[in-house]
């Protein structure tokens, strides 16, 4: 009977450690260090810095700062981005262990059956999701690098179309 109990709890053990630390892919450790760079210089200690004061005498870099640190759709790219990096470590884990509980109850309790399942995934599933999220990663930072130069570059209606022809007016 003892080692049966042995087993089983080491089985346990096993079980609830096994999603808590992997082996992190070539991606994930490109996107950390990406990200680790540029919130030191967008988010400097986790904190959105200060907006420069905008006067009739400032320069074009503090109007381009303002607008890029006051920007939604920056803020909005750089979490998406933020989160997907993180993701990779998800993807490349094993799935969470199952906790199940069954009792077969009529008028009076018949049956009681707790359970324990942890799902392994087939050989090389997790490294391929590992590199789906990192692919995924990497495209939420090239949109976070567009959204950075939106307000600098300003897209037009149509590549063809002259400036003012936008605004309403003739070219």
């Amino acid at each position: 009977m003892k080692p049966i109990l042995h087993f089983s709890l080491f089985a346990v053990a096993v079980m609830a450690l096994s999603g808590c630390r992997g082996i992190p892919v070539a991606g994930e450790n490109q996107a950390r260090r990406d990200l680790d760079t540029v919130a030191a210089r967008y988010r400097p200690e986790g904190k959105v810095p200060a907006l420069p004061a905008l006067r009739p005498d400032s320069g074009i870099s503090n109007f381009v700062a303002y607008a890029l640190l006051n920007s939604p759709s920056v803020e909005a790219a750089f979490d998406d981005w933020s989160a997907s990096v993180e993701n990779i470590t998800v993807a490349r884990s094993l799935p969470d262990p199952k906790l199940t509980f069954q009792a077969y109850i009529q008028q009076m309790l018949t049956s009681l059956m707790p359970g324990l399942m942890q799902d392994f995934p087939g050989p090389g599933k997790l490294k391929a999701a590992a590199g789906v999220a990192a692919a995924d990663s990497q495209a939420k930072y090239f949109t976070f690098e567009s959204r950075l130069l939106q307000p600098v570059f300003p897209r037009r209606t149509h590549p063809h179309q002259p400036p003012d022809a936008r605004a309403g007016g003739r070219p």
